[in-house]
């Protein structure tokens, strides 16, 4: 087995960004060195702390249960990988929301 990956910390930018209103909203606008290349972010509150970061491509309703039904589909093909049983407790009964939230149309494939 190889020795584990060196660890490279990356070096730490600090600016002042500048916050402005525009069209009755707040904007943050970045320092010059500090630019993204997206044009959503992600913002995360904890107490006066704002972290900002490049927003993760959301999946539609529609993606998720093709993403499911995928899933279902390899499972079956890859059969029972624990034949001998799980020794778990049952599965908890669906809630509504997630009943509502996943009666959708047929997903084309």
């Amino acid at each position: 087995m190889g020795a584990l990956p060196k660890f490279e910390p990356q070096p730490l930018h600090t600016g002042v960004a500048e916050v402005t209103i525009i069209n009755g909203r707040q904007a943050v606008l970045l320092p010059e060195n500090m630019h993204v290349d997206v044009t959503e972010l992600d913002v995360v509150q904890q107490g006066a702390d704002l972290l900002m970061k490049p927003a993760r491509k959301r999946m539609t309703p529609r993606e998720i249960k093709q993403w499911m039904a995928d899933m279902q589909k390899f499972q079956e093909e890859l059969g029972d990988f624990m034949p001998e049983g799980r020794n778990q407790p049952p599965m908890p009964e669906p809630t509504e929301e997630f009943k509502k939230f996943f009666q959708l149309e047929d997903v084309e494939g």
